[in-house]
């Protein structure tokens, strides 16, 4: 009978390597907030190139995040939870939703079905699938949960204000360029 080997270890939360992680995907979902709806409103082009390519990094990256997370201890009440069953259970019934539907890649198939295509010209249905992108913003709760395990250790009134000011910038980007987009649309010219 061959011996029995241990499973392997359950990563810490709060581990160099994760913590390094975590501000690593906290700098892509900021990248990412910004962008986005930026890409969306004034490059309706479907076509590849820089930014392209490293929206498919990022999104690789995210399914790799989905992955460690499924094994990755968590906190519970002051307690480091690292069983892995536990572990995964937690991660399923909590955050994975969010971060599977914000890890769908829809768009590409829009890009598969016009190919380099103005998104203006497009028929609707691509117009609406190139707009699934957006469902990408729903990795802005990963964005609150790494930030609340690197900010830990800051005062609490630091923290808020930085939120406050971040969400508050954030919105005044998302409108401006849903703004720009909604005229450019309703106008039926193409303004770029």
């Amino acid at each position: 009978m061959p011996p029995l080997t241990p499973p392997p270890p359950t990563p810490l939360p709060r581990s160099d390597f994760r913590r390094r992680w975590d501000m690593l995907a906290l700098i892509i979902v900021l990248y990412s907030s910004v962008d986005l709806p930026l890409d969306i409103a004034f490059y309706p082009s479907i076509e590849i190139n820089w930014g392209f390519v490293l929206n498919c990094i990022f999104d690789v990256f995210f399914v790799i995040d989905i992955t460690m997370n499924f094994f990755t201890g968590y906190d519970f009440h002051g307690t480091t939870v690292l069983e892995p069953t536990l572990c995964r259970k937690h991660y399923f019934y909590t955050n994975f939703k969010y971060d599977l539907v914000a890890s769908l890649p829809i768009d590409y198939f829009a890009f598969a079905n016009t190919g380099n295509a103005n998104l203006m010209k497009a028929p609707r249905l691509i117009r609406v699938l190139r707009m699934t992108r957006l469902i990408r913003l729903f990795r802005l709760p990963r964005l609150f949960r790494y930030g609340r395990r690197l900010t830990e250790k800051m005062h609490v009134g630091y923290v808020r204000v930085l939120k406050l000011v971040f969400l508050l910038v954030l919105f005044c980007h998302w409108n401006g360029c849903l703004l720009f987009l909604v005229s450019s649309m309703d106008s039926g010219n193409d303004k770029r």
